[in-house]
C-alpha cells in the first residue's frame, strides 16, 4: 500500500544475524548477502499491517543454493494437503516457487507447472518427470497470459523484497474465475514473539504477513478472499511454541512486543529456563484438541470475471 509513515517496531544488526548462522555452522550461507548494512529496521504499515525489513533484502540465488545443501527444503508441507481440496476442479494449475516438486504429488489430476529459480531444484524436479521451469514468475505470466485456472506459492512470498509486484504476475498467469492460493509464516502466532529465529528474518524473511494483511491484500490487489486457514500446531514446531509460550508468561507485558534479535546474556539463561519448564507442556500440545495455531497459514483468494 502506501502509507505515508511506517512504525518503527524494531532493530537488528546484521553482524547479530552472521553471529545466530556462525552458531549454527551457517556462516557460507549468508556471506556478501547484507554488502555493508550494518543494520535492518523491522517496520509496520499501520493501513495494511504489513512488517517488513529494511531495507529490503532478500536471500540471492547463492544464499539458496547454500541452504538446500543443509537441507532447507520440507518434504511434507500441511498446506499441501489444504490447498489441494481447492483444486479439484483446476485442470491446469502452475506453482511459483515449486523447490522440490512434492506439492503435485498431492494433487488427483490435471496439468500441473512449476517455476523456480534455483537451478539445483529445477534440475532435481526434472530428473523426477515433472514439468518445471527455471523461469521468473514475470516472465513466464508474459509468456502464459490468462492460463492457469489456478496459481500456489507456498513460503515464497515472505521471500521476495517486491510482494505486490511478484502477485501482480502471479494474477497476470491467472485465468478470471481462477484461484490464488498463498501460504506463508503466520504472523498471528506464535512466531511473533520467538527471537534469534534466523529462519523468519532476513535474508530469508523479508516481510511478515498477519491475518489483517493477508485480509488487506485481497482489497489492493483486486482479489476476492474467499478463505484464510491456520494450520494446527506441527509436531516439529512444539518444543519452539511451548518455549516461547513459557517464556512470554514470564516476562509479562514485555512479550507483547517482537523482538528478532537478543544477545543478552540474560535472554540466553530465560530461554533455557523456559525450554526446561515447558517439557511437561509440549506433552499436551501433541494432544490434537488442544493444539494452537501453528507455523503457517493458507490464504485462497479468486480472480474476478468469468
Amino acid at each position: 500500500c502506501k502509507a505515508d509513515r511506517p512504525e518503527q517496531v524494531s532493530s537488528i544488526k546484521t553482524r547479530e544475524i552472521t553471529r545466530l548462522y556462525k552458531k549454527k555452522k551457517m556462516t557460507r550461507a549468508i556471506e556478501n548477502e547484507f554488502d555493508g548494512v550494518d543494520q535492518l529496521d523491522l517496520l509496520h504499515c499501520p493501513a495494511c499491517d504489513l512488517s517488513y525489513f529494511y531495507p529490503l533484502l532478500p536471500g540471492s540465488g547463492s544464499y539458496y543454493e547454500t541452504m538446500q545443501t543443509w537441507g532447507y527444503y520440507v518434504h511434507e508441507k500441511y498446506e499441501y494437503k489444504l490447498a489441494a481440496g481447492f483444486l479439484k476442479n483446476a485442470p491446469n494449475v502452475l506453482e511459483v516457487g515449486c523447490g522440490n516438486g512434492i506439492f503435485p504429488g498431492y494433487l488427483d489430476s490435471g496439468t500441473y507447472t512449476g517455476l523456480d529459480i534455483n537451478e539445483r531444484a529445477v534440475r532435481e524436479c526434472r530428473e523426477k518427470g515433472l514439468n518445471v521451469i527455471g523461469q521468473p514468475v514475470e516472465e513466464h505470466a508474459r509468456e502464459h497470459p490468462e492460463h492457469y485456472d489456478a496459481v500456489c506459492c507456498f513460503q515464497v512470498l515472505e521471500h521476495v523484497a517486491d510482494p505486490a509486484g511478484f502477485l501482480s504476475h502471479c494474477i497476470a498467469a491467472l485465468k478470471k474465475g481462477g484461484r490464488l492460493i498463498v501460504s506463508v509464516p503466520a504472523y498471528d502466532s506464535y512466531l511473533r514473539y520467538v527471537s534469534n529465529a534466523i529462519l523468519n528474518i532476513p535474508p530469508h524473511h523479508v516481510t511478515l504477513w498477519s491475518d489483517k494483511a493477508l485480509t488487506n491484500l485481497a482489497r489492493l490487489m483486486g482479489l476476492n478472499l474467499e478463505q484464510l486457514i491456520h494450520e494446527p500446531l506441527q509436531d516439529v514446531h512444539v518444543k519452539r511454541y511451548a518455549a516461547t509460550a513459557v517464556k512470554m508468561s514470564l516476562i509479562g507485558e514485555h512479550s507483547k512486543k517482537a523482538n528478532v534479535a537478543n544477545s543478552a546474556k540474560g535472554n540466553k539463561l530465560l530461554d533455557a529456563f523456559s525450554y526446561l519448564l515447558s517439557i511437561p507442556v509440549q506433552r499436551g500440545l501433541k494432544k490434537q484438541p488442544l493444539k494452537p495455531h501453528g507455523h503457517t497459514v493458507l490464504a485462497v483468494y479468486n480472480k474476478p470475471g468469468q
